[in-house]
């Protein structure tokens, strides 16, 4: 269309309610018409280009513009009008294409719609509106079935997790050792060695190795069998034998050989290395010590550039310069430190360069050391005194394997002793949930939350994150008035505590509600 006049656009609008502002069409573009209700809008001017049309005026009816004040322009507020236009137009997602089983839906339902109108557009308009309805029913049920699928296969892995938490915390506890080691020479299967009246000694246990003492009979050899079989058939870990060895303590060498092959292991032979010493052989030669007495040191048998005396490492190691300048690589720290030029030992002076620097760095390092007059001697590093204590050493266990605790226990006077002592329990982690029963070593079902069997039941989860421990969290936080709780954990949930605003008093009541729930 190359113009436009009245007529045309009283066709298009259906009466003559309206006022209108149109450009031309230009080469192979179209003609821009622009149409409006004169009731609704008051054209104050209009711009009119080949390719744009503006028009600048005023809405009557559903216009409300705020003081211009010192802005360059007047916000207009805009209210919603709610006009019901009819039916909307169906609508058709591309993605629908890919679905497997979608093109033969379409081909039997088009095929058995129904069409009784005599006229062509409404049997078309039903058709297609029986055609809507089945493509929403079966785009429901296919989602549906995807949205199952996906929940499925997010329970499945968290199966695999809560499984594969479940085995190493199995695999942790038989490596510190429990409370079933000790069955064995408990209940007399496997015999030990007594080391008195009252006290006999079966097994020792380390990280990463195990040491079983017992007298050398069969009986011993074939429950040990037995034991490395129980061991894998419940853990699935196999004992790597080619690293194991046995030895025999005034046993025929013949039968060491023979336990050796029924267990699949090597043969140890002294003397061999225990805990850094060297075990067996004939220990009553002073050689055999030697080592020993090196690293402990006896008054004044300190190696100053061979011991660990100054530092995490030797000074033959940091100063390797110095030490080949050296003429008595075994001088003593007394020795060397009576001259405070440290080089009465040296073959010649050092020269510039690596070595002038290596001196001066090791001058400046030993220039604080004071010598007292007492005998060296070992210091306990993990106490203020020195000395070596049960308490330390119990303290510095305690901080490797205790898990640590960052809240402070609470205490609510108003509930009862026991809701505290659960609750505190709960902060912990310390209630006999499944997780921690798997953790024991105990052999059970599932270690799943039996309530939604959705993760793994622990304190936290059974507490905090199961659905109904957060359905009545909600209605808890509806009936307060206050935000629904936030986190998975119990500092989590503290930290939500903290932030109410609420007074100290009424935050240690609704603290006392959830622990009453719990």
């Amino acid at each position: 269309m190359e113009n436009m006049d009245l007529a045309m656009v009283k066709m298009s609008w259906g009466n003559f309610g309206f006022d209108y502002v149109h450009s031309d069409s230009v080469g192979n573009s179209g003609c821009i018409l622009c149409v409006w209700d004169v009731n609704s809008f008051r054209k104050v001017s209009h711009t009119v280009s080949d390719y744009f049309v503006m028009i600048r005026g005023v809405w009557l009816k559903i216009a409300i513009t705020l003081e211009r004040y010192l802005s360059d322009h007047r916000p207009i507020l805009l209210r919603e009008s709610h006009l019901d236009y009819g039916p909307t137009p169906f609508r058709f997602y591309h993605n629908w294409l890919e679905i497997e089983g979608f093109d033969k839906l379409v081909e039997d339902t088009w095929r058995d719609a129904y069409d009784v109108a005599s006229n062509a557009m409404c049997g078309m308009a039903l058709k297609l509106k029986y055609l809507k309805s089945k493509i929403r029913e079966w785009i429901k049920s296919n989602t549906k079935d995807m949205k199952s699928e996906v929940v499925n296969s997010l329970q499945d892995i968290k199966k695999l997790q809560a499984m594969e938490m479940a085995q190493k915390a199995k695999i942790k506890w038989c490596i510190e050792g429990d409370e079933n080691s000790s069955f064995f020479h408990d209940a007399g299967i496997f015999k030990g060695i007594k080391l008195n009246s009252s006290m006999s000694l079966s097994h020792m246990f380390y990280a990463d190795d195990a040491v079983f003492v017992c007298h050398w009979c069969d009986d011993n050899i074939n429950t040990l069998i037995h034991v490395l079989e129980c061991f894998y058939r419940v853990f699935g870990l196999r004992i790597n034998m080619s690293k194991s060895k046995i030895m025999g303590v005034l046993v025929a060498e013949n039968k060491v050989k023979s336990a050796a092959t029924k267990l699949g292991c090597l043969l140890l032979n002294t003397p061999f290395t225990y805990l850094g010493t060297k075990v067996g052989g004939s220990m009553a030669r002073s050689h055999a010590w030697e080592e020993v007495i090196n690293k402990l040191g006896n008054g004044n048998n300190i190696s100053f550039w061979a011991d660990y005396w100054i530092g995490d490492d030797t000074l033959n190691v940091l100063y390797l310069r110095l030490y080949a300048l050296e003429n008595s690589k075994h001088v003593y720290v007394s020795m060397k430190l009576a001259d405070i030029k440290l080089d009465n030992f040296f073959r010649r002076m050092p020269r510039g360069g690596i070595e002038h620097a290596q001196f001066t760095e090791l001058s400046d390092r030993v220039s604080d050391v004071i010598l007292l007059s007492i005998s060296d001697r070992w210091i306990w590093s993990l106490e203020g005194s020195g000395e070596v204590t049960v308490a330390s050493i119990r303290r510095e266990i305690d901080d490797k394997r205790l898990s640590g605790v960052t809240s402070k226990t609470r205490w609510i006077k108003s509930v009862l002793i026991k809701v505290n002592i659960h609750a505190w329990k709960v902060m912990l982690d310390a209630l006999p949930r499944r997780l921690n029963i798997s953790r024991r070593g105990i052999v059970i079902d599932s270690i799943l939350c039996p309530i939604c069997d959705n993760g793994v039941e622990s304190s936290n989860h059974l507490f905090l994150t199961c659905n109904l421990a957060r359905q009545l969290s909600r209605m808890i936080t509806h009936w307060w008035d206050t935000p629904q709780v936030e986190g998975n954990s119990y500092d989590d949930w503290w930290s939500w505590l903290l932030s109410l605003r609420l007074s100290s008093k009424y935050k240690r009541i609704l603290e006392g509600i959830f622990y009453v729930m719990w």
